[in-house]
């Protein structure tokens, strides 16, 4: 019964900000202008939300790098000063993405579905190791892809170590599987810009240096076919440098699917984060499309914060834990080894 009270008197909490926003944005009871009117609406709403707890306080203080330049309030960067240099953001909205995917598994559901699909000789695993590495390397960080991809890959090991083969054969077949990850990983990241953290110190000292923002979507049109052409390079040159000969198995295919029945079938709060990271990418991808129809104006860096703050505003849907979202503030601890050490002015 505390219980549902508890969850009850939270999402009364959540539901009070966005009632008191649109009662000063739309009655204006002092009678301000335009765009103090719409101060004052967001200010009202990141005050309850502080006062009640409704979301995490460090994330109600990001909402003005989302809500004022959604509104014309002020630009993203004339926001982002207040707080730090606004290339930040683009680190820490991607890693804040990629830890929902992360903490809810997906990124392994991904992986072992590609791996299936791909088939379970050793050629086979190796194509769909590179490719699936390749694949979430593009969106979540170098380190973090390959730490995922290391337990799944020494499970599969461990069963063709187990089978009938030639010590040289498994020798070859494990290290071109270790190196596939190593390397995948990195040729992945170079896809978009928020794959691996220089790519988003290029774009900064790009635009710092000469004025000049590289769109997502251009980035990917000139990375992803040089992506591609690398993971091709790489998995030639690991069949032919160290072949195996591993023919496909039973056993192969059994871990796989023994591994994805462990994680049983898709969960509400896998299917909400998939669907917070596809609508992320998508407005990344048609980031100046949108900006040219003049309804609002997008940066990847806003977007970026959008996607992570929806992480902590959506409720997981756990019929355990009612009120937890997608992401608690206590996740953001996990950030501190996906950074790096990375300054953007270096």
């Amino acid at each position: 019964m505390q219980k549902q009270s508890h969850a009850a008197w939270a999402y009364i909490n959540f539901l009070i900000g966005p009632v008191l926003f649109f009662y000063f944005f739309w009655i204006n009871p002092l009678a301000l202008a335009p765009t103090p009117c719409k101060v004052l609406a967001v200010a009202a709403m990141m005050i309850v939300w502080w006062i009640t707890e409704a979301i995490p306080m460090p994330v109600v203080a990001l909402l003005p790098l989302v809500i004022f330049p959604l509104l014309g309030i002020s630009k993203f960067s004339e926001v982002a000063i207040s707080y730090s240099n606004e290339v930040i953001f683009l680190f820490m909205g991607g890693f804040m993405i990629g830890l929902g995917i992360e903490k809810w598994n997906l990124h392994k559901r991904i992986a072992l579905n590609i791996i299936r699909f791909t088939g379970t000789g050793g050629n086979k695993i190796l194509l769909g190791f590179i490719f699936s590495t390749g694949l979430i390397s593009m969106w979540l960080s170098n380190t973090a892809t390959t730490m995922m991809m290391f337990p799944i890959a020494v499970s599969v090991i461990a069963v063709v170590s187990n089978m009938n083969i030639s010590t040289k054969k498994v020798r070859n077949f494990s290290l071109c599987v270790m190196l596939s990850i190593a390397y995948a990983s990195n040729f992945g990241g170079i896809s978009t810009i928020i794959g691996t953290p220089p790519n988003v110190a290029y774009v900064s000292f790009i635009s710092n240096k000469y004025g000049f923002d590289i769109p997502f979507l251009s980035w990917m049109l000139l990375c992803t076919p040089i992506a591609i052409l690398l993971l091709i390079s790489l998995y030639i040159l690991l069949i032919n440098l160290y072949p195996n000969n591993i023919k496909s198995s039973s056993e192969m295919s059994l871990i796989v699917k023994n591994e994805l029945e462990k994680i049983g079938p898709m969960a509400i709060a896998e299917k909400r984060v998939l669907v917070i990271f596809i609508t992320t990418a998508l407005l990344w991808i048609s980031r100046d499309f949108i900006n040219q129809l003049g309804v609002v104006k997008l940066d990847d860096n806003m977007i970026a914060v959008f996607g992570a703050v929806l992480m902590f505003l959506i409720p997981s849907g756990n019929s355990m834990h009612k009120t937890e979202r997608l992401l608690v503030w206590s996740d953001t601890t996990k950030m501190a080894s996906h950074f790096g050490g990375i300054r953007p002015n270096q």
